[in-house]
């Protein structure tokens, strides 16, 4: 079934549903470990670009980003009221587009 809300190209080649879609990646063994690491921020970072979109979407109210208010509630500062409040919409966001990251066995070098 297609995501109703996704605004990508539509590619047939693609999922269209995020809930289905799945990044591997599949590194060389001899990758260093900063490659590494700037390949996973860059992944975390798109999904956070598309949170951020659907949460300033779904809640304007919060004149926030997904992001923002993830950190908002994970502050121990934070009101456990504040925190309540946060939790369903966080989760609403994070189930339509789900962070689903396989790493596969990496390639052996010769």
């Amino acid at each position: 079934e297609a995501c109703d809300y996704c605004q990508g190209e539509r590619n047939p080649s693609s999922s269209d549903n995020p809930d289905k879609a799945i990044i591997s990646l599949k590194n060389d063994r001899e990758t260093s470990y900063k490659v590494y690491i700037s390949v996973q921020n860059e992944l975390v970072a798109a999904y956070n670009d598309l949170r951020n979109r659907e949460f300033q979407r779904l809640f304007p109210s919060e004149g926030t980003s997904y992001v923002e208010a993830q950190k908002r509630y994970d502050d121990p500062r934070t009101s456990l009221e504040v925190q309540e409040e946060l939790k369903p919409k966080l989760d609403r966001v994070k189930e339509m587009y789900p962070q689903k990251l396989s790493e596969a066995e990496p390639n052996k070098t010769n």
